[in-house]
């Protein structure tokens, strides 16, 4: 997520990159997440470890949106660890929908999921 932040505008940086989601080891990440949370709701470590990583993902990308805040290309109003938490969830949801089989179509889902993200972050 660093590269997010070292040239240009965040928010725009943020949009080109969101087909990234889709990439070919994204598939194996989505694979292995489903694998681990089922193991999660068995084991109170496994849990403890998630718990952990997704912290740890939410926070790096807090600090992308809070960059951008800084540089003013992202509204100062929103709740950058809000944010970054709805927006993980459902990055990680579309791509276990994707990995399951549901027919998602990724076209429509990633153009809702830039529009979400560019209409929500662009500054009033």
């Amino acid at each position: 997520m660093a590269s997010l932040v070292e040239g240009g505008n965040t928010l725009e940086v943020m949009l080109s990159r969101i087909e990234e989601i889709w990439q070919k080891d994204k598939d194996l990440d989505a694979a292995l997440y489903s694998e681990i949370m089922a193991e999660a709701s068995r084991s109170s470590e496994a849990a403890a470890i998630i718990r952990q990583h997704e912290i740890r993902l939410r926070e790096r990308f807090a600090k992308v949106i809070a960059h951008g805040q800084e540089q003013g290309t992202i509204d100062k109003e929103i709740d950058a660890h809000g944010f970054a938490t709805v927006i993980v969830a459902a990055v990680t949801g579309l791509r276990i929908a994707d990995q399951a089989g549901t027919l998602l179509d990724r076209t429509p889902a990633t153009q809702a999921l830039a529009t979400i993200v560019s209409r929500t972050l662009l500054p009033k």
